[in-house]
């Protein structure tokens, strides 16, 4: 899950979009899933090759999923009621529910066409406009989440875009004799590999490239949690997005 973002140049991502933090300071639980993505991160950097590390980095995944969540509950999205969020499980689900919109949203962007998110800032407030290349000119969107993908025609075609962009996700994550809610319990059991047993055997950080990985996965968690905070209202296609997901994952 990769999405390109404009930033200023020679800063650090992560850094970047962190140093917006205090925007969210009446929305405590956003705030504080934003700095402990950054956190897990840095502590993942100085534990390379130790099961440490690992668990780090899937920390700050589930962080920034949560960010995302909290996010959508800020502007009234019907997402399930997880509580607290200590289910790993939740989490996990939430990363799906991420990917699943980044294929929508960015996933059917066509061959050669530039597209990024670009974050400004504005006084505390992350600006988030889309800006890409078509025939010359450089457009900018606003709102990337007001867009409709459809796929055929008639009444249904904006529903048969979003399952198809949902069950081209769960495809790619689920192996065969899983179900996707299955599956994400089995992943979320990797926090306990990076824990307990032979510490020979446990699940480890192998290398600093493999924490880009999971870097990449955080940057576009919390710039989809940017995009949905400031669409003021629910859109039509995240509503179905959110419904047609938590249905299939539940």
């Amino acid at each position: 899950m990769t999405i390109a973002i404009q930033i200023p140049k020679d800063v650090d991502a992560v850094e970047y979009l962190t140093s917006f933090s205090t925007f969210f300071t009446d929305h405590p639980e956003m705030r504080s899933a934003l700095l402990g993505t950054q956190d897990s991160l840095r502590q993942a950097s100085q534990l390379i090759e130790e099961p440490l590390g690992m668990l780090a980095c899937l920390t700050a995944e589930e962080e920034a999923a949560a960010f995302l969540y909290y996010g959508l509950k800020a502007r009234d999205y019907s997402v399930p009621q997880y509580g607290k969020l200590h289910r790993h499980g939740d989490k996990l689900k939430l990363v799906v529910f991420a990917q699943a919109m980044h294929q929508y949203f960015f996933g059917k962007m066509p061959t050669g066409l530039r597209s990024a998110i670009r974050i400004e800032r504005d006084g505390h407030k992350p600006k988030t406009s889309h800006v890409f290349n078509f025939n010359g000119y450089s457009v900018v969107q606003d709102d990337i989440l007001e867009t409709i993908v459809i796929s055929g025609k008639g009444e249904g075609s904006h529903d048969v875009a979003i399952n198809a962009a949902v069950d081209d996700i769960l495809s790619d994550i689920t192996p065969s004799g899983f179900t996707p809610g299955s599956h994400i319990k089995k992943v979320a059991n990797r926090r306990n590999l990076c824990l307990y047993g032979d510490p020979e055997r446990k699940l480890r950080l192998r290398h600093s490239e493999e924490i880009n990985h999971f870097k990449t996965n955080c940057v576009s968690m919390v710039t989809l949690g940017f995009l949905v905070f400031n669409s003021p209202n629910p859109t039509s296609s995240m509503v179905k997005l959110v419904d047609c997901i938590f249905d299939k994952i539940r």
